[in-house]
């Protein structure tokens, strides 16, 4: 995973996109989001397996904090590497940021005693060859059963669900905070920087432990929970049809109404209007 998002910053600082190359950087950044993906369920597998079961929910939350605290830092770095070096600078920067990780997780062991590398000296662990299933096909066919049963799919589905909000979100927020609620990049960046940041400082030092007292599966239940009742607080989005979403407008003075923003999803053009 870690060579293909090298080899993925690699193509977008040869093609050095600009910004009408919309098709160009949607089709980029969805193969690595997609890449990025494979590699993090990739880590959560690893963390399940090397940590014992009663500190998963802290390293939970050390993962998931240092994952908001990485993208507050990283998207203030590449931004400013945008507007100072152009994508093919920001691109060849991140290149040099992921051979870094690539070699920080080359010279770490799993288990002591293993092989750090494919052709150095080392024995696999007990613990690993008792769970080495040795095939592919048992492996998904156990993977299939698993998936398969309701606990699973009611899980998938509240997981996608919430992923598709956030997804939308992460796609129309910066639109509106700069063409409509006066806020510069520059001023976003800031803002959703510091949201990240102070997200990942509670997961190191609350969320984690929390998970451990109460439980793993309660948590998610009750993030979801509060997930759907920030949905329903009063100012928030609202659907006028099946193709135009109504936002507050954050900057509105007009007295003589209430000023959104009619959001159209398919075009992604914005107008403002006064609802009486």
């Amino acid at each position: 995973s870690q060579l293909s998002v090298l080899a993925g910053f690699g193509v977008l600082a040869v093609a050095n996109p600009g910004v009408g190359d919309l098709a160009l950087i949607s089709a980029l950044r969805f193969a690595l989001n997609l890449i990025v993906n494979f590699q993090d369920v990739s880590v959560d597998g690893l963390a399940a397996d090397i940590v014992p079961e009663d500190e998963r929910g802290r390293t939970a939350g050390v993962m998931f904090g240092g994952q908001a605290i990485g993208i507050a830092v990283t998207s203030t770095v590449t931004g400013w590497l945008l507007i100072n070096y152009g994508m093919r600078g920001a691109a060849l920067a991140c290149m040099v940021y992921v051979v870094a990780v690539l070699a920080l997780a080359a010279l770490c062991r799993e288990r002591a005693g293993e092989r750090l590398l494919p052709w150095t000296h080392g024995e696999a662990s007990p613990a690993a060859t008792a769970v080495h299933v040795g095939a592919w096909r048992p492996l998904f066919e156990q993977t299939y059963r698993a998936m398969a049963r309701g606990e699973c799919v009611r899980l998938w589905f509240a997981s996608f669900t919430f992923g598709s909000a956030y997804g939308m979100s992460l796609s129309v927020l910066p639109s509106l905070a700069t063409q409509q609620a006066g806020f510069s990049a520059a001023q976003y960046g800031a803002l959703t920087g510091a949201v990240n940041f102070a997200v990942g400082i509670a997961c190191f030092l609350l969320f984690g432990h929390i998970a451990d007292r109460v439980g793993p599966l309660r948590m998610y239940r009750t993030s979801l929970v509060v997930f759907l009742l920030a949905s329903l607080i009063p100012g928030g989005p609202v659907w006028e049809d099946a193709d135009h979403v109504l936002v507050p407008a954050a900057n509105a003075t007009n007295d003589l109404g209430v000023p959104v923003i009619r959001l159209h999803v398919g075009t992604g053009t914005m107008q403002t209007i006064e609802l009486p």
